[in-house]
């Protein structure tokens, strides 16, 4: 530990910034925050380079053993493959590496297949008064591809394409008004 190099990283390239409904400015400092922790837990590993395998190993095993208030999480531990891992990233791309990359799937459904989707859509288009469960009875009676989804993950891909009833302007599948307790009342004594 000579070299006043190893104790600070240092940025060489631009590092690719998650998209989300925060802005840049906003993610930096969070994204920073879990790098330099996650930096500071493998540095006894990174910054002594003749290590050996086996020493390495033991080293993060004793890492992993302790309690940590991760940044932005409610873990409280780390493993020793996550942290072999963190070692191999920051060999091969310096503190860059470390810093947490958006998920190139996100926001999309990795169980609903595109040919499910357009089911999905068209029996609730056809039938908008179906509640999830009917619908994903109406799924699985179908015979069109194995379908394993759960209520939830059906509830939220019909929720994110706005076809739950309760999204349409009038909640109706018909889109005639909704009627008010008092109109129905009127209704049935005349």
């Amino acid at each position: 530990m000579s070299s006043s190099a190893h104790t600070r990283p240092k940025r060489t390239k631009p590092i690719r910034r998650p998209t989300s409904e925060e802005s840049p400015k906003q993610q930096t400092p969070r994204l920073d925050a879990i790098a330099l922790f996650r930096f500071g837990l493998i540095a006894p590993l990174v910054l002594e380079r003749s290590l050996t395998a086996g020493e390495l190993t033991r080293r993060a095993r004793e890492i992993a053993a302790r309690v940590y208030d991760v940044p932005y999480s409610k873990r409280t531990s780390v493993s020793v493959e996550t942290l072999l891992d963190w070692v191999h990233r920051y060999r091969e791309g310096g503190f860059e590496a470390l810093i947490p990359k958006p998920r190139a799937d996100r926001g999309e459904s990795r169980i609903i297949t595109p040919r499910v989707a357009d089911l999905i859509e068209r029996l609730k288009r056809n039938n908008p008064e179906l509640t999830v469960a009917a619908l994903l009875d109406e799924l699985k009676s179908s015979g069109q591809e194995p379908i394993d989804l759960s209520a939830a993950t059906l509830h939220r891909f019909v929720k994110q394409r706005g076809l739950l009833a309760r999204q349409t302007p009038s909640g109706r599948a018909d889109g005639a008004p909704k009627r008010s307790l008092a109109d129905r009342f009127h209704q049935r004594r005349s």
